[in-house]
């Protein structure tokens, strides 16, 4: 069995937009021989979006989180003191004439060094680092 880690927004294209997934992705998200995985900083950077109303759910936050990760089948990964090790020495790389500093990509990308895990996920910074990410 394989661990694939979903970047938030792949989450969130899984839970509303499933159809602009793209296919290789998909294909490895509905792969039942896949354990799909997902950061608990997702989680949280989408209860700060959801508390600030730019995304909304047809039931309460918590409730629609804990729907979709059982619907799912998704892995929770927990933050890990060594996680933050990891984000601590990652550079702030130029990306697209700006300094990459969000600290949920950061330790986003932390947690998949640390496991060695690919990452399904349509964000242009993240082929930066060293890291397999998947998106087509």
């Amino acid at each position: 069995m394989t661990d694939i880690l979903l970047d938030t927004i792949a989450f969130d294209f899984l839970i509303n937009a499933p159809h602009d997934i793209p296919k290789a992705a998909k294909s490895l998200i509905e792969d039942g021989e896949n354990n799909i995985c997902l950061s608990i900083v997702s989680i949280w950077e989408m209860s700060i979006q959801a508390a600030q109303q730019k995304i909304t759910f047809a039931k309460p936050f918590q409730e629609a989180i804990y729907e979709e990760l059982r619907k799912h089948e998704i892995t929770l990964i927990e933050l890990s003191v060594e996680d933050t090790h990891i984000q601590a020495s990652l550079p702030f790389l130029n990306i697209h004439g700006k300094q990459h500093k969000d600290p949920f990509d950061r330790i986003i990308i932390a947690q998949t060094i640390h496991r060695t895990l690919p990452i399904i996920s349509c964000d242009s910074k993240f082929p930066f680092y060293p890291i397999e990410v998947i998106w087509e």
